[in-house]
């Protein structure tokens, strides 16, 4: 189902993230879940769909430190560089809502 490789940090090579890897058929199926799922959402009222993005929002809000050493750790980017995408992130879902 999932090919599990190895991502280096190119700035602590001795760093190792292990992670999966998809293949065509596991995103095969996760597409069609989504158009199987997209009708239902767009049949939500507005204001319940603008109630759960504020609500992913904040959770990512929350935990945007922890996102923030994730994105060190597997790009290689500095901690400020992550904890300005991390922050940007929820920035983004704002402006969309």
């Amino acid at each position: 189902m999932h090919e599990v490789i190895e991502s280096r940090n190119p700035a602590r090579p001795d760093e190792i993230v292990w992670r999966g890897e998809a293949t065509i058929e596991v995103l095969d199926a996760a597409v069609r879940r989504a158009r199987k799922a997209a009708p239902a959402w767009a049949r939500r009222p507005e204001s319940e769909r603008v109630a759960l993005l504020e609500c992913w929002r904040e959770v990512t809000a929350s935990r945007a430190e922890e996102l923030a050493q994730l994105i060190t750790r597997e790009m290689g980017k500095t901690l400020d560089e992550s904890r300005a995408e991390a922050r940007l992130l929820g920035e983004k879902v704002a402006v969309t809502l």
